[in-house]
C-alpha cells in the first residue's frame, strides 16, 4: 500500500507562510538597542587607557619642523644620509658648583664708562637701566654689575648683541662659556625632560640667539630660584645636550668601491677599508654601513662618548685641538692639549691649502688677530668630527659645518683656514 502524501491544512500553510512587518520606527529602536551599549563601551575603554606622551611641542624632543634625517651631497665619498640625534652626559658629570649664587658682572676690557654707556644705550637699555647697578673703573677696563632686574629685563635682542661682545673676553665666563644648542628649535633642546614646566619658562626668558644656535648664558639668574639640587642636575643635564648626527654610507654592487676606497681610506687605511667595502657590495640589493666604521682607530674609540675623568692629561683639558691633531694617530699625543703643543702640532705636521678639503683636513677657527679658537676635522660633504669646548660634558660628535659655525659665532668675524696632513700620522 502506497503512503498516502500528508497535505497541511490551509491555516497551517497559512502559519509557515506568514511574515512579519515591522515599522521603520521599531527598526531604529532595534539598532538603538544594539549598538549604542558598545559605542559606550568603547568610550570607556579608551578614558582607561594611559595617555600617549607627545612627540612635538615642549614634551618631545623634536617639533613638527625640525628634520631629523636627510641625503649628503653626492661626491667621491659616495651616497651617504644622516639622522640627528640628541646626546645627554651621565648624572656623575653634573657640577652642582655651577648653579650657585653669584652676582652678574659684565666687564668691558680697554673700555670707559662713557663709551660702555654709549655702546649700551645703542642696544636699547635705558639710562634708568644703566643706573641701576654698580660701575667700576680700572686701568684695564669697566666692570659693571648690574642689577637681576636690569638682566631679567634685556631683550633677547640686546641680549645676543651684549652677550656676544662680552664672550669675546675671557673674564666674561658666563657668556664666554655660555650653553649653547646648535639649533633654533626650543623644543629640541629643552624636550622630553623631567623638568618642571616652570623651571623651563624661567630658562626660555633669558635664551638668545647666537647665529643659527640658542645660547644660555645667565645660571646665576636661574639655578638659585630652583627647588632643590635634583632639579638643578636635571637642568644642568638638559643644558648639556648636544645635537649631534649619525652618519651611514649606501653600499650597492653599483657602488664603484676602488673610488670608495681610495677617499675613506686616507691615512695608509685600504687593507681595512677595500675588503669591507667589498662584502657590503656583495650583499643582495646592498646595504649601508656606519661611517665610524669606516674611520681612524681614534674616532671609532672616541665618538659619541664623553672624556673620561681619570683619563685626561693632567697638563690640560681634552680639547678641540687635541681631538684634531689626533685624528690620524694610532698613538695619542697629550701634548696637543697645551697651547704650545698645539701651536707646535699645526706648524710641524700640516700645511695650509686652498681649495675643497678632503677627509682628515683640519679646519682652522681664526680671530682678525690670526689667534685660534676652534678646531675640527672634515669628514665628508658638510659633516666634521669635532669636539665643542673643554668641558668633560661636551663629548666628540659629528655636525655640520654649518652648525659649529654657528656654534662659534660671535661679534667677530671669523676665517677657516684649511690644514692638510704632511705625511700619514701616527
Amino acid at each position: 500500500m502506497m503512503a498516502s502524501e500528508v497535505k497541511p491544512s490551509g491555516r497551517v500553510a497559512e502559519q509557515k507562510a506568514a511574515t512579519v512587518h515591522l515599522t521603520r520606527r521599531v527598526l531604529v529602536l532595534l539598532w538603538f538597542l544594539a549598538v549604542v551599549p558598545w559605542v559606550l563601551v568603547g568610550m570607556l575603554w579608551v578614558q582607561s587607557r594611559p595617555a600617549t606622551p607627545k612627540k612635538n611641542g615642549t614634551n618631545g624632543y623634536y617639533g613638527s619642523n625640525i628634520k631629523l634625517t636627510g641625503r649628503c651631497q653626492p661626491g667621491p665619498w659616495g651616497d651617504l644620509d644622516y639622522t640627528r640625534i640628541i646626546l645627554e652626559p651621565p648624572d656623575e658629570y653634573m657640577d652642582l658648583s655651577e648653579t650657585v649664587a653669584a652676582e652678574s658682572r659684565w666687564f668691558f676690557k680697554g673700555q670707559s664708562r662713557p663709551n660702555v654707556e654709549q655702546y649700551l644705550e645703542s642696544i636699547g637699555m635705558t639710562a634708568q637701566q644703566r643706573a641701576d647697578g654698580l660701575w667700576e673703573q680700572s686701568v684695564q677696563g669697566v666692570v659693571f654689575k648690574p642689577s637681576p632686574a636690569v638682566v631679567f629685563g634685556l631683550t633677547p635682542e640686546a641680549r645676543a648683541r651684549l652677550y656676544g661682545y662680552l664672550a669675546e673676553c675671557e673674564e666674561n665666563f658666563a657668556q664666554a662659556n655660555a650653553y649653547r644648542f646648535h639649533s633654533d628649535k626650543v623644543d629640541e633642546w629643552f624636550g622630553a625632560t623631567d623638568l618642571r614646566p616652570e623651571t623651563v619658562r624661567l630658562v626660555r626668558h633669558y635664551l638668545y640667539r647666537q647665529g643659527t644656535s640658542l645660547a644660555f648664558a645667565d645660571r646665576n639668574m636661574v639655578f638659585p630660584k630652583l627647588p632643590d639640587d635634583e632639579e638643578r642636575r636635571r637642568l644642568l643635564k638638559v643644558l648639556s645636550r648636544r645635537a649631534a648626527l649619525r652618519v651611514r654610507l649606501s653600499v650597492t654592487r653599483d657602488s664603484d668601491i676602488t673610488a670608495l676606497t681610495s677617499y675613506w681610506s686616507i691615512g695608509g687605511r685600504s687593507k681595512d677599508i677595500e675588503p669591507m667595502l667589498e662584502s657590503l657590495a656583495r650583499l643582495p640589493g646592498g646595504t649601508s654601513i656606519d661611517i665610524a666604521h669606516l674611520l681612524p682607530r681614534f674616532v671609532r674609540i672616541h665618538l659619541y662618548t664623553y672624556p673620561n675623568p681619570v683619563m685626561v692629561p693632567v697638563a690640560a683639558p681634552l680639547n678641540c685641538h687635541w681631538s684634531s691633531l689626533n685624528f690620524f694617530r694610532s698613538t695619542f699625543d697629550d701634548s696637543f692639549a697645551t697651547v704650545e703643543g698645539a701651536t707646535k702640532g699645526f706648524l710641524e705636521n700640516y700645511y695650509e691649502i686652498v681649495g675643497t678639503p678632503r677627509l682628515g683636513d683640519i679646519l682652522l677657527f681664526t680671530l682678525p688677530s690670526g689667534g685660534s679658537i676652534h678646531s675640527c676635522v672634515y669628514v665628508a660633504d658638510d659633516i666634521v668630527f669635532t669636539k665643542n669646548g673643554i668641558s668633560l660634558s661636551a663629548p666628540w660628535i659629528l655636525m655640520s659645518l654649518e652648525d659649529v659655525k654657528a656654534y662659534y659665532t660671535s661679534s667677530t668675524d671669523l676665517k677657516i683656514r684649511v690644514l692638510r696632513p704632511k705625511e700619514r700620522l701616527g
